[in-house]
């Protein structure tokens, strides 16, 4: 059994403190290397509008070319996050554009990089598939932290290709036992075959326990 936090249909719930930031899988990876002295640019799709336009300053500001395709139909991404006492997350997400990139629009000739980190979120599988395919053709090594939604329940056989190819598989644990189909309990199982899985690098993460 989950715990839960719940709250009246209809009420108004104070809240101490408010924080608004940009941010998401690919973007906040993007800054991640740049701060390390990386050179790095980051490939997304936003709005044509003013939260997607700030998401393409700060990541200037950041050191990161920002590679953005703007979609005139779909809003920027937004999130919002509700933090526990605990430091627990709960997250109410809109992906909006994030997820409509088309095969057409990748720019397969800019991708000129030793690595591209995929962080796909609800992207097309089949559109990350020819990415990663396509990125091996051009030599390029590949770290993927695949997302539940469209990826994970796939299951091993499912996520041969893109865990075949990929040089780092990032999961957390209950991730991994859901690819897997290995009971969340039986950790060492779980790594086991996630490793045996990806010929490269498996990292399993867990918590308060990594």
């Amino acid at each position: 059994m989950g715990e839960a936090n719940c709250f009246a249909l209809g009420s108004k719930v104070e809240v101490e403190h408010l924080v608004f930031a940009t941010g998401g899988g690919a973007t906040n990876a993007a800054v991640t290397f740049a701060r390390q002295g990386l050179k790095t640019a980051a490939f997304f799709k936003v709005g044509d509008d003013s939260i997607g336009r700030e998401i393409a300053s700060e990541l200037k500001k950041e050191g990161v070319r920002p590679m953005a395709l703007w979609d005139e139909k779909h809003e920027t991404a937004y999130s919002t996050i509700l933090l526990s006492a605990d430091g627990e997350r709960t997250i109410l997400v809109y992906r909006g554009a994030s997820e409509d990139i088309k095969a057409k629009e990748i720019p397969w000739k800019s991708f000129k990089a030793k690595w591209v980190y995929i962080a796909p979120g609800g992207i097309d599988f089949d559109l990350v598939n020819t990415l990663v395919d396509g990125l091996m053709v051009q030599g390029i090594d590949i770290a993927i932290n695949p997302s539940a939604k469209k990826f994970i329940g796939k299951g091993l056989r499912g996520m041969a290709n893109i865990l075949s190819k990929a040089k780092v598989v990032i999961l957390n644990r209950e991730e991994a036992a859901l690819l897997t189909g290995i009971s969340y309990q039986e950790e060492k199982r779980i790594f086991r075959a996630l490793d045996e899985a990806v010929p490269g690098i498996a990292v399993m993460t867990d918590g308060q326990e990594e």
